[in-house]
């Protein structure tokens, strides 16, 4: 009870201090947990509850999931292991961790499980099934889940894994729809692999059309295509940001999944629970998806945007002046309204960056280091100064690093 107290306390205040950090990082998926590295090198894992040490210094990797609140690497060797997973009926933790595993060379983690890479390509993965770990046994004696194996990536749900001879594997959940079964029978010619919120997508050479392809696995149905330079997604759709300036999308119409046509110098994009957005060469943003089978087009009327951010219902563009332009689906909790609204933000002048919080919560951070919010719910900052870093976590949280080394944590 005490401790629930505390906690309540500390977020009534909107205040967390932590003394003498270096800088800070978030590399997980729990609710209101962050990690800090103090100037001596020491970490400091904050989970749901009251800040926790961890007393290595000088780390290689550092992994969170919902099962795990720290996992550490030291030197290669998994050293630290905190689970916050504990059997109902049991003061016992339902997973435990390959602690004295050596010669790790990458470490990921979804939702439910974290995998390692070693020196040799064996790879072994801990926690829940469903996510794809392996069982307890297989690790405990030193059994691979795979091996030969260069390089581990992961969405929330599943990790992908690329071998030595440029073949790919997948394991973990896909939902209700598995289209990674096909994903072992591509031809050993995969140069490059990217996650994304449905799944993967992969580069590999076509010997066929002589030159280089892209290929998407996961809940969407797969499909080929080239000349892609980076990907987004959401959970329906999967859209390419191609080296052209053109955009290729596919999956639910419904969510984005149709290609604009009428895009031809975009620079960047991004996505968001309904469409993807992209931000064109001369600075306007150009946005898409499709609602009551009407696809939204909608070019902003802005001229001046450098950089975009997104949440589940909005998008946000930062100006070169430093001002902030928000652009919502109409009421966000009427998702059927599909013209989209551009509000400037006010007070948000001399912006310097934008963190993007779920549940359309926006940190902005300006050039003075005072910082403001912005979106479905709004914090009042004015006490912060002197702000250099902002996380942001996996609920509506923040946290940001002053310059003299303090903490502070709101929402």
């Amino acid at each position: 009870m005490l401790i629930t107290q505390i906690t309540s306390l500390f977020l009534l205040l909107n205040l967390l201090f932590i003394p003498n950090v270096e800088s800070l990082y978030y590399s997980g998926n729990l609710d209101n947990n962050f990690v800090a590295k103090l100037d001596n090198g020491n970490l400091i894992s904050y989970p749901k509850i009251l800040p926790r040490f961890a007393v290595n210094t000088n780390v290689d990797e550092f992994a969170q999931n919902n099962i795990f609140d720290s996992v550490t690497v030291k030197d290669g060797t998994l050293v630290y292991c905190i689970v916050n997973f504990y059997s109902s009926t049991s003061s016992q933790p339902v997973y435990n961790c390959p602690l004295g595993l050596s010669e790790i060379i990458s470490m990921k983690a979804n939702d439910g499980a974290v995998a390692v890479l070693r020196s040799n390509g064996d790879v072994f993965v801990f926690g829940a099934g469903q996510y794809g770990a392996q069982d307890e046994t297989e690790w405990r004696k030193e059994k691979p889940k795979v091996n030969n194996i260069k390089l581990i990536t992961c969405n929330g749900l599943s990790f992908a894994v690329l071998s030595n001879t440029n073949t790919l594997s997948a394991f973990g959940n896909w939902g209700s729809t598995n289209n990674f079964q096909s994903v072992n029978t591509l031809q050993s010619s995969v140069t490059a692999l990217w996650p994304v919120s449905s799944g993967f997508c992969v580069e590999y050479y076509a010997s066929y059309y002589k030159k280089n392809m892209y290929y998407c696995y996961g809940k969407i149905n797969p499909t080929a295509f080239y000349d892609a330079k980076e990907f987004h997604s959401n959970d329906k759709a999967i859209c390419a940001l191609k080296t052209d300036g053109t955009v290729y999308c596919f999956g639910d119409a419904s969510y984005g999944g149709r290609s604009p046509g009428d895009i031809t110098d975009a620079v960047s994009m991004v996505s968001n629970y309904y469409g993807f957005a992209v931000l064109q060469k001369d600075g306007t943003v150009f946005s898409w998806t499709l609602l009551n089978n009407v696809m939204n087009r909608t070019p902003n009327g802005v001229s001046n945007v450098k950089q975009l951010f997104s949440s589940v219902n909005t998008i946000l563009g930062l100006t070169t002046d430093g001002t902030c332009y928000l652009w919502t689906y109409g009421n966000v909790n009427q998702a059927y309204i599909i013209n989209l609204v551009k509000n400037k933000i006010p007070g948000a002048t001399n912006i310097k960056t934008v963190v993007a919080g779920s549940s359309d919560v926006y940190a902005l951070l300006k050039t003075d280091g005072t910082i403001m919010s912005y979106g479905s719910v709004n914090y009042d900052l004015s006490k912060l100064k002197d702000v250099i870093d902002v996380v942001t976590l996996k609920s509506q949280s923040f946290v940001a690093l002053m310059k003299d080394g303090t903490i502070y944590l709101w929402g």
